[in-house]
């Protein structure tokens, strides 16, 4: 019996599940986690072409990410939805679906609230890491080109959620709280939430541009095989503005092998 094949399999189940569960009917929109990515990645994504299958470890590191959360939501369930003064006070936002149609953008943030006494609209998104990565960020030798992709995906949660509370928001607080994989060690780190609200709606209408000028919003699997997809797709050409941001991404990429 291979327990470790058992396992894979499994989360290969677990994947689909969530794939059905959050994301068939509604292909039409980008996805908020993918904030700052290449634009050529996103069009690929876009309209399912498979890609490079991910390794079976890397499905294992997403798992543990998908299980953290989870606690934290349970969490924040228990102490808030208890809580009679936080359900009058606050309008709470717990693992919630998000959307710009503006933007052309859907995702699930973590924890939000609005405060609708004072207009304040705190969101709060949860990322882990290995203490590699920790240590770039918050030890002596920072990285010095950080990649802003997080800050961006907050900042698309905040565009959403300013759209469509605008009576009730005056001001917008976002921060990533950060978990050690590797000691289990805990950190807040505050974005700027203008800068990164801007950035975000500047990415994603450029992107939404970059799609419209190429004539790809409509490559329906029904008119179009994936071939064909991918052949339109690839009329952007690589290294253009966007394909990719940044260099190191096509190293990690799952669609590097058919992007021209």
């Amino acid at each position: 019996m291979d327990i470790i094949q058992i396992y894979d399999e499994w989360l290969d189940l677990k994947q689909n599940i969530n794939t059905r569960k959050r994301y068939l009917g509604y292909e039409r929109y980008y996805s908020a986690s993918s904030a700052g990515s290449c634009f050529k990645k996103q069009a690929f994504k876009k309209y399912n072409i498979d890609g490079t299958p991910m390794e079976e470890r890397v499905k294992r590191l997403l798992r543990f990410g998908t299980i953290l959360h989870s606690d934290f939501e349970q969490a924040l369930k228990h102490h808030y939805l208890n809580n009679i003064e936080s359900q009058d006070k606050y309008i709470l936002f717990i693992e919630r679906e998000v959307i710009s149609e503006s933007l052309n953008v859907r995702g699930h943030l973590d924890f939000a609230y609005i405060d609708k006494e004072a207009g304040l609209c705190k969101i709060i998104d949860l990322k882990s890491c290995p203490a590699y990565k920790w240590s770039k960020k918050f030890g002596r030798n920072k990285d010095k080109n950080p990649s802003f992709k997080y800050e961006m995906q907050v900042g698309t949660y905040a565009t959403a959620l300013s759209d469509a509370y605008s009576d009730l928001i005056v001001e917008t607080e976002l921060s990533l709280l950060w978990y050690n994989k590797d000691n289990s060690r805990m950190r807040e780190e505050l974005i700027p939430a203008g800068e990164f609200m801007t950035r975000a709606t500047e990415y994603w209408n450029e992107l939404n541009d970059i799609i419209k000028e190429n004539d790809l919003n409509n490559l329906h699997h029904g008119d179009y095989n994936d071939s064909e997809v991918v052949e339109r797709i690839n009329e952007i050409p690589r290294d253009s503005y966007g394909t990719p941001f940044e260099g190191w991404e096509c190293n990690y990429c799952q669609w590097e092998s058919i992007c021209k």
